[in-house]
């Protein structure tokens, strides 16, 4: 145990929600780890919590592509080149994948205990529903459909692959 010293621990009352021991007190393993609840988050400053937070980044980033697309499907706006596309199917689908990239997004920005598993289960859904909307978008798309589904389908691939390293 450490001597008494001035500098590590406040004496008397904390104010609330402060412990009286601060960070240089802690072991060596833990001083670097700031944690809000051991129970539910990982420790931030490692090269791990780098990682998670630059695939929370891409998974954000498609999740707010996907808003956007799914708007201009359901807008009419990208309405695809024959009738067999359906624009508002497209944008429901687009948005239903957007909200479970989203979700998976909070928990690995977050750093949830589960933060890997919940994160590649909403990239693994992404990248389906991304599959599936490129078969039909190929057979009745536009253009811009086409592209967006095949720019954006690497990224889920390689978010899932960075997720996939940290095991």
């Amino acid at each position: 145990m450490h001597e008494h010293d001035p500098d590590t621990t406040r004496p008397g009352p904390t104010p609330a929600g402060r412990s009286a021991t601060t960070f240089s007190t802690l072991e060596p393993s833990a001083a670097g780890a700031v944690m809000s609840s051991a129970a539910d988050r990982l420790p931030l400053g490692d090269r791990r919590a780098r990682k998670l937070k630059g695939a929370a980044t891409l998974m954000a980033f498609v999740a707010g592509t996907l808003g956007v697309v799914s708007g201009l499907h359901l807008a009419g706006v990208i309405a695809g080149d024959s009738k067999s596309f359906d624009p508002q199917n497209a944008g429901v689908a687009e948005a239903v994948i957007g909200v479970v990239l989203a979700a998976g997004t909070l928990a690995v920005y977050r750093q949830h205990a589960r933060a890997r598993t919940i994160g590649l289960g909403a990239l693994l859904f992404a990248i389906v529903g991304f599959i599936v909307g490129i078969t039909i978008t190929t057979r009745g798309g536009d253009a811009f459909d086409i592209a967006y589904h095949a720019t954006m389908l690497p990224v889920l691939v390689a978010t899932a692959w960075l997720l996939s390293s940290l095991g």
